[in-house]
């Protein structure tokens, strides 16, 4: 009763948002991003339905349906192994050293049970329009931040990130923004920057 109150709530949800995925790629992605010279962010967009089929931790249930229509406390143990594989499984180096101060924000177990329920409901709703189940960046997908600073006293400064083997093939990204602070104009305030 649970699950098909689940499965007719989320169906109206989405016969009145509408169903709408960006075309894209089917791979995990990262984007590292350098700021002020010393704190690198790295966001992890991936298949949450992909990453756990892959994922192991005591308890895993044998079904996703089963997954998805478990208790926040039964999700404990997933988050957990979500956690470290995030955190203990996904060394981040810069030159010779390990990168200071790492931390990784994932989502809460309530907030993957309703992830989960809402992959469920979509997968339904697919099955009974006819349509192939994508792996888009939508708000099902797995979103991990993770963050620290360069090491003091690098030799070099190269990154080197080793993803876990559960996130697949993984395009990535990196950038250093450049950030100028401008002084208000009389009638505006101009800016300008070389792109090339």
């Amino acid at each position: 009763m649970k699950l098909m109150t689940l499965l007719l709530s989320t169906f109206l949800v989405l016969s009145m948002t509408g169903n709408v995925n960006a075309h894209g790629l089917n791979m995990s992605t990262a984007q590292v991003t350098l700021r002020q010279n010393n704190h690198i962010s790295i966001r992890v967009h991936t298949s949450l339905k992909e990453v756990l089929a892959q994922l192991k931790w005591q308890g895993k249930p044998k079904s996703f349906t089963e997954l998805a229509t478990s208790t926040q406390a039964n999700l404990k143990p997933m988050s957990l192994a979500l956690h470290a594989l995030f955190t203990n499984d996904m060394p981040v180096r810069v030159g010779d050293k390990v990168m200071e101060s790492k931390k990784a924000r994932l989502p809460t177990p309530r907030q993957l049970q309703a992830k989960l329920q809402k992959v469920l409901a979509q997968k339904v709703m697919q099955q009974r329009q006819g349509k192939s189940a994508g792996n888009h960046h939508s708000s099902n997908d797995l979103t991990i931040e993770i963050d620290g600073f360069i090491p003091k006293g690098i030799t070099h400064s190269q990154i080197n990130i080793s993803f876990p083997k559960e996130l697949g093939a993984i395009m990535v990204s990196y950038n250093k923004p450049q950030v100028q602070t401008l002084k208000a104009g009389k009638k505006a305030t101009g800016y300008s920057q070389q792109l090339y």
